[in-house]
């Protein structure tokens, strides 16, 4: 470890403690909820019919994967989504996959590595735990946007520290990035699937991020750090991720719309209604 890590651990430290008793306080005892009663077929059919737009729902309730799979590409707003989900899936396994190779060139210990999972896995409980309120507070769309912009700005930082342990902290930033692009995805998903295959909704867009997104990033990715190092990955990754996210609010209205897909009976910016 260099000169400059036993600095960064010092002041890490304590802030790593501190996260893991807010993360205890804020868990706390999870509330007791009572199972909803089943749902009618005519609701599966309504709420499916609302979730695919343009699909046709068939008289029975039931949806064919095939039908679902078609409303996913057919407006602009849906395809962009997926476009965003693919970007930040590529810049995700970059950091995976890859990033204790750059802490070694930073000559970080390995003490350093296991600590940076340990503070992002601190700062992802207690936002986990309040998925509801983040929800409710910035919207599906501005989580995703909170999202980008903290994968982003990590990634970046990590080409502008002197070295060692400073590492850890843009580590946080991975925490907030994975608890917010969670929370807003499997609401988005859900909003836009029928309840009879929300599952599969689900399936296709973890599909969709390692398919596109996490092979192809562990493929280029070694590629671009055998030929131009990991400054230029990193600060490439940023970019791509940034542009996947341009598009998607160039293609929903824009950042300053919101979205709160949580909301029975609210359109979201996909084009999908929530069942009351």
């Amino acid at each position: 470890m260099d000169k400059f890590g036993p600095r960064a651990m010092h002041v890490c430290i304590p802030f790593a403690a501190l996260g893991v008793g807010v993360a205890v306080v804020s868990v706390g005892a999870p509330p007791v909820k009572q199972p909803p009663p089943p749902a009618t077929s005519a609701e599966i059919s309504s709420a499916a019919g609302a979730a695919l737009g343009s699909a046709a729902v068939p008289e029975g309730g039931s949806v064919r994967v095939v039908d679902l799979l078609k409303s996913y590409v057919s407006s602009p707003s849906k395809v962009a989504f997926f476009v965003y989900a693919i970007t930040l899936g590529f810049g995700m396994a970059l950091v995976e996959s890859l990033l204790f190779l750059y802490f070694h060139e930073q000559h970080a210990s390995y003490f350093v590595c296991g600590l940076s999972v340990l503070v992002t896995v601190i700062f992802e409980i207690p936002l986990f735990s309040r998925s509801k309120d983040l929800l409710a507070r910035f919207g599906a769309r501005g989580c995703l946007n909170i999202a980008g912009l903290c994968y982003s700005f990590r990634v970046v930082g990590y080409t502008l520290v002197p070295g060692g342990a400073w590492v850890l902290f843009f580590e946080p930033m991975h925490g907030v990035t994975i608890a917010f692009w969670q929370t807003a995805s499997v609401e988005v998903m859900a909003s836009i699937t029928p309840p009879s295959l929300a599952a599969t909704g689900q399936s296709f867009l973890s599909n969709m991020r390692g398919l596109f997104g996490s092979a192809l990033g562990n493929l280029f990715g070694g590629i671009i750090i055998a030929n131009y190092g990991e400054a230029v990955l990193y600060r490439g990754a940023a970019v791509l991720v940034g542009m996947g996210l341009l598009c998607y609010l160039s293609a929903t209205g824009g950042c300053c719309r919101r979205c709160r897909p949580s909301e029975p009976g609210g359109t979201n910016v996909l084009g999908g209604t929530v069942a009351a």
